[in-house]
């Protein structure tokens, strides 16, 4: 019984390789990431986010991201901000490890409820000239994913939720 299950397991492997989810389904767990700069709460399927009165609220992941499995990252959010309409990737490109490659996709601001965001890793956005910088590909040992540029103050009022990150192949979350 026990080879049969292993290998079930072994031939299900390369299935639930495809896609790495964080859903927040466990009241205080994380799932790997990091509140900075900001207050964090993971209760009822969600990772609420309240900023401290700083500039720059994020969530950091530092376990790696397989970027060949995850063309796409699709995040259901709700944002309570009237300041906050940007997600900013960040991400350490594979040379060095500056963190001055970022991809921007624009949320809603003041939604009253979960919206999905995709972004493909096709859609680069930059600030210089970093249009033509191979950043995501290999393991992505770190992701930052912040709300605001470095000049905006978001407050206690500027609350925003995350209900799912998935990073898969796939153009629309299923």
């Amino acid at each position: 019984m026990k080879k049969q299950i292993i290998l079930v397991l072994l031939l299900m492997m390369p299935f639930l390789m495809m896609s790495q989810t964080f859903s927040f389904n466990v009241n205080g767990n994380y799932e790997g990431w990091k509140v900075n700069n900001a207050i964090g709460n993971v209760t009822d399927g969600v990772l609420r986010i309240v900023p401290t009165n700083s500039r720059n609220p994020n969530i950091r992941f530092r376990k790696g991201i397989d970027a060949k499995e995850a063309k796409y990252c699709h995040i259901k959010i709700r944002n309570y901000s009237s300041s906050a309409n940007t997600i900013r990737f960040y991400f350490p490109r594979t040379t060095d490890s500056n963190r001055d490659f970022f991809v921007n996709a624009v949320m809603e601001t003041n939604s009253p409820k979960f919206v999905i965001i995709t972004l493909p890793t096709d859609a680069k956005k930059t600030t210089s000239e970093l249009t033509d910088l191979d950043g995501w590909e290999g393991i992505v040992k770190e992701l930052t994913l912040r709300f605001t540029d470095r000049k905006t103050k978001l407050n206690e009022m500027d609350l925003i939720e995350i209900d799912q990150i998935v990073f898969d192949n796939n153009p629309t979350l299923k």
